[in-house]
């Protein structure tokens, strides 16, 4: 007779005693999930994915919103939502109006399998073109003009096209010319002195400057002063003799250039690593979403931190500047924040007018907006 036969048994029955009790303690439990209607319960269950694309309506009365899940458009500044689309892009990682405010370019894909862009005219979002050309994610989008537009991507490549005419939705967009000038994954493209001048960046630290002559597939200059991956470019709104352009970096720094010269103005070292860039509407400060959830304002003056503003909870995604100098701030669980700025000449920023990167400024006044969708992960960072 085996010696531990009885000592066995009397596990059996315990754990089967133990089993019937957790299972009576939770029935309650049980009973109430179940009760819970179908949607409410697959709400629980799903997180959604952050907000990765931002931009403003023409009209100034709408905001659109990009994520995995595809478009949400909102009213501004009330915030509330007035419809969602689909869009057969995996992640939307960029959301670009053309210059005559008849359409949207929408640009985004699958990391590692296809990237994708997609023309739809607005406000009713028909599309009218695409392309699946990009080998990676494309993680930014210009348009050059209204019938030019640049896309970078995770395959390295910048790719600029021109609009045709007359042709199916499929091949609307013939390519001009292929810029392969970087080693790794391009996060950002942007255009100065009114389409003249192209400049990317990414994960090799360096920001490449191109010249809009097609027959022309070097760069002018290669601006490599960041130490870390080139997370986002913006350039400076106004007419200026010299065109300005930012660049956020994971190197904690915000630097300002005048890429048509190769010139490094100033930077801002900052506490915390940035990851989205907008200037304001005026052109003297940069609004900075950052690692933290924060917002940052810096002067693009002095290149001092004002204002160290609470945004989202996670890292801030993506960034919008309103045109009465707020920020809109995409955020993890696809949540948007309606961010306030202490105006300079408040007596409250009296004393905040020189803070340095390491120090905060006061709080500003948050509006969460209503939860969206967008991509499992931030491709942007992976190779951080």
């Amino acid at each position: 007779m085996n010696p531990w036969h009885p000592r066995r048994k009397f596990q059996c029955r315990l754990l089967i005693a133990i089993t019937v009790a957790i299972t009576v303690s939770l029935s309650p439990c049980l009973d109430s999930v179940a009760e819970q209607p179908e949607n409410e319960r697959a709400a629980a269950s799903v997180t959604a994915p952050p907000v990765t694309a931002l931009a403003m309506a023409p009209s100034g009365d709408r905001i659109v919103s990009g994520s995995q899940a595809g478009i949400s458009i909102y009213k501004w500044p009330s915030m509330a939502i007035v419809e969602s689309h689909d869009f057969e892009i995996g992640q939307i990682q960029s959301l670009r109006f053309s210059p005559d405010a008849t359409r949207l370019l929408i640009a985004g894909g699958k990391p590692s399998e296809v990237g994708q862009w997609q023309i739809a005219t607005w406000p009713d979002l028909s599309i009218v073109a695409s392309s699946s050309e990009h080998d990676d994610v494309i993680h930014s989008a210009i348009w050059l003009s209204d019938d030019r537009f640049v896309t970078g991507a995770a395959d390295t490549e910048v790719i600029q096209w021109q609009m045709q005419s007359h042709a199916d939705a499929s091949s609307r967009a013939t390519i001009v010319r292929r810029l392969t000038g970087h080693s790794r994954r391009v996060l950002s493209v942007e255009s100065i002195d009114r389409g003249r001048l192209l400049i990317s960046a990414g994960v090799d630290q360096s920001l490449r400057v191109w010249s809009n002559d097609a027959d022309l597939v070097t760069p002018l200059r290669v601006l490599d002063n960041h130490t870390g991956i080139v997370r986002d470019l913006a350039r400076r709104p106004g007419d200026h003799p010299i065109a300005y352009l930012a660049s956020a970096s994971a190197d904690k720094t915000v630097r300002i250039w005048q890429p048509s010269i190769g010139r490094l103005v100033r930077f801002a070292r900052l506490p915390v690593e940035p990851l989205c860039i907008a200037w304001s509407s005026d052109g003297n400060q940069i609004g900075v979403g950052c690692i933290d959830g924060k917002l940052r304002i810096v002067n693009a003056n002095t290149v001092t931190v004002e204002q160290t503003l609470p945004a989202v909870n996670g890292w801030a995604y993506s960034i919008l500047a309103t045109q009465d100098g707020s920020y809109i701030i995409g955020g993890t669980d696809g949540k948007l924040a309606h961010v306030k700025p202490i105006p300079p000449t408040n007596p409250l920023m009296q004393n905040h007018q020189s803070t340095p990167a390491t120090q905060g400024g006061r709080r500003a006044v948050i509006q969460p907006g209503l939860s969206l969708a967008c991509p499992s992960g931030f491709c942007r960072d992976a190779d951080h």
